[in-house]
């Protein structure tokens, strides 16, 4: 089994080291992207959670009409974030103000309403990554710490040995 785990862990070192050369110094078209996400239904699931949370629909039911919303836009051939408080309303949605139905569908503002920890807004990024960088350097310290002394145990060893040789 050891040889198993010894073999897992370095794939996943490989994986790893092939993610960060991905990222590491890469530039990501931040427009194209929004644009992207804008044509998406990424935010469906965001629409089911505010209907759910802020308009005493069920869990269940919020997602049939998020689901039934995707559908009627698909058929028009129009994008999600373009739906209407009508449109959902057609569905048979409770009636939305505009500026409350645009909130829940742009994926912008799903991303800065996520700033807790572990999630993706820039006002929580910081934060973060600050504190996983803290956490590496106490974990790298003490493995630098538990490293020395399997080397000064090992080089007692050797002096041991070496003395038991030079008895004898």
């Amino acid at each position: 089994i050891q040889g198993s785990l010894r073999n897992l862990f370095k794939q996943l070192g490989g994986g790893l080291a092939l993610l960060v050369a991905s990222l590491e110094g890469g530039k990501f078209n931040e427009v194209a992207l929004a644009e992207l996400a804008a044509q998406s239904d990424t935010t469906a699931t965001e629409l089911a959670d505010v209907l759910t949370r802020d308009f005493d629909v069920s869990f269940q039911q919020g997602h049939q009409l998020a689901a039934a919303l995707v559908m009627h836009q698909q058929a028009r051939e129009q994008a999600l974030q373009a739906a209407t408080p009508e449109d959902l309303a057609a569905i048979g949605g409770p009636q939305l103000a505009v500026n409350t139905l645009q909130d829940a569908l742009s994926p912008q503002a799903f991303i800065s309403r996520r700033n807790g920890f572990g999630g993706p807004a820039r006002s929580s990024l910081k934060p973060q990554v600050m504190h996983a960088e803290h956490q590496l350097n106490v974990q790298l310290g003490s493995l630098q710490k538990h490293h020395q002394k399997l080397v000064d145990a090992r080089e007692r060893l050797r002096a041991r040995k070496e003395a038991a040789r030079s008895k004898v």
